[in-house]
């Protein structure tokens, strides 16, 4: 029952800082959002994704971030010294992998809900993992954290490939949907094998490799501005 309304405690604790942290939100952007921003070099670029003041929402941004950061950290350090060490022995392995791949799953979802809600549409390689994640819960649900791993490398390893292309003078474009298609198909190959754990692992691994050549595109672009 303790550990019943620890969980519960963390829920509401998560809930009440979202809320928390939206109102801050509001608050910040509406006293500081529409103020002047000052350029000391060319931009090429947006100054923001909703043109408004960049500075602000970047230091709303770090500042969300660290004091999320910091006062979660002392939640879950004063909740735990109130857990006895035998009830902590209690806790099984499989229930909190079980948990964790339930906190991917509904990530996953509430990104391709705000998207909608916001944007009025959902983000295809986030769409297309969360039916991954789906897929793989119900072969096995501790296979989750790994395989969510292994297809967002995937869809950095594509990113790579797609450097190293460019790099050697390709000039063909690509969509998300092939990225997720890719990664999709990546991901999907362990789950033939028995020991998918390991694969899944493995495949991480192999993926791991391209990731770096994603930085060619500096390389790219500096070579079509002087060129």
């Amino acid at each position: 029952m303790n550990k019943l309304s620890q969980q519960r405690k963390r829920v509401y604790f998560w809930a009440l800082l979202s809320i928390f942290g939206a109102f801050l939100s509001l608050l910040y952007l509406a006293s500081n959002g529409n103020s002047d921003q000052i350029f000391d070099d060319i931009i090429c670029e947006y100054t923001s994704i909703f043109q408004s003041n960049k500075s602000a929402e970047c230091n709303l941004l770090f500042g969300l971030i660290f004091g999320g950061m910091l006062i979660y950290t002392l939640f879950m350090v004063i909740s735990k010294s109130k857990v006895s060490n035998k009830e902590n022995m209690n806790v099984r392995v499989e229930n909190m992998t079980m948990q964790k791949s339930k906190e991917f799953i509904c990530a996953l979802l509430a990104m391709s809900i705000v998207s909608f809600l916001i944007f009025n549409g959902t983000h295809q390689i986030v769409v297309a993992s969360l039916l991954y994640a789906l897929i793989v819960y119900l072969i096995d649900g501790e296979l989750v954290c790994a395989g969510i791993c292994t297809f967002y490398m995937g869809v950095y390893t594509f990113i790579g490939l797609f450097r190293i292309y460019n790099y050697l003078g390709g000039t063909n474009s690509v969509n998300n949907m092939m990225v997720a298609t890719f990664a999709l198909t990546v991901s999907f190959i362990p789950l033939a094998f028995s020991d998918k754990q390991k694969v899944l692992c493995r495949v991480a691994m192999i993926e791991g490799v391209f990731v770096p050549s994603s930085l060619l595109v500096y390389l790219s672009n500096k070579y079509m501005y002087e060129g």
